[in-house]
């Protein structure tokens, strides 16, 4: 029996994700586009350390997407709870599931670039251990980067989860010149729901000497030969960390890359100027949209289980 997806009964699942804020292309465009990019094998970089109480739904919204062609590499980074049994038991179930690492603890950085390494795809995506995608994740992005706009990175809007409640949708910018508008405090796309040609990614390595805020540092070293882009539609169920600790020793990171790339990135905002000042005042992302009570349900039940809720059983 054919898997049903939201995608496929119309109407509600649309409307949760493409709400009246704009399509992200014109509809010939985007067929075609589809067309193309479905024929693309997605490799999706997921390492994970001691993640056992949300692996198993992070995966499982990976092997429920639309976009069948992919590989899922789960990178083990020393994990000591039951993380490894969890994946190597759906890795029997799928084989679109890959299992790497090991026991040692050699920090995020270094298990992306052994995923860039083994990936067998031509397009590579990110995502966290403790995240879930909502099945059209891989589907649209794909289309993006095939739909002609010369992009080598596209990343989306993020549905936020913070305690097992959704709070709202965080957008980002939509454009390269208007990411870069506000790059001078750090480059505004999701780490956990980028995209990106795996050609891109072989050319531009993780820094393994940062523990954190390797996104940014990436994110800000590349983009003065890269171009970058946003979906409007939110994409990603997020969990935001609640660590503060940790939260503070992201900031400190992120500062430290963007005093690293100052000069570029200056000459760069420099040169976007008339671009930057059109979109500034039209496209800021701050704070979070409101999600209706269905809403709401919807992306609470896909960070839970991996699974985007029946249409039918939403009325």
């Amino acid at each position: 029996m054919a898997r049903r997806t939201a995608w496929s009964h119309g109407g509600l699942a649309r409307a949760l994700v493409d709400r009246a804020r704009g399509s992200d292309s014109a509809p010939g465009a985007a067929r075609m586009a589809a067309t193309l990019s479905a024929r693309m094998k997605i490799s999706v970089l997921m390492p994970f350390q001691d993640a056992e109480a949300t692996i198993e739904a992070a995966l499982r919204s990976l092997l429920l997407q639309s976009h069948r062609d992919l590989e899922v590499l789960a990178i083990d980074d020393g994990s000591r709870d039951s993380s490894r049994t969890r994946v190597t038991a759906l890795a029997r179930e799928d084989d679109r599931v890959r299992m790497l690492g090991d026991e040692r603890r050699r920090g995020l950085s270094a298990r992306l670039n052994e995923g860039i390494d083994a990936a067998t795809g031509e397009l590579v995506s990110r995502m966290d251990a403790d995240d879930a995608a909502h099945p059209e994740r891989l589907s649209a992005q794909a289309a993006a980067l095939a739909s002609g706009a010369s992009l080598d990175l596209i990343g989306a809007a993020v549905v936020v989860i913070r305690d097992g409640e959704a709070l709202g949708v965080r957008r980002f910018p939509r454009d390269h010149a208007s990411i870069m508008a506000s790059a001078w405090r750090g480059v505004p796309m999701a780490h956990p729901c980028l995209l990106g040609r795996a050609e891109w990614f072989r050319g531009h390595r993780y820094d393994e000497h940062l523990p954190r805020a390797q996104d940014q540092e990436l994110l800000l070293r590349a983009a003065p030969h890269s171009r970058y882009g946003n979906l409007v539609r939110p994409l990603l169920a997020y969990r935001e960390p609640t660590n503060e600790a940790a939260r503070s020793e992201s900031r400190r990171c992120r500062r430290i890359a963007v005093r690293r790339h100052r000069g570029a990135v200056a000459a760069m905002m420099l040169s976007l100027r008339d671009s930057v000042a059109s979109r500034r005042s039209r496209d800021p992302r701050r704070g979070l949209e409101p999600l209706s009570e269905t809403e709401q349900a919807a992306w609470r039940t896909l960070a839970r289980s991996g699974r985007w809720p029946d249409p039918d059983s939403q009325s």
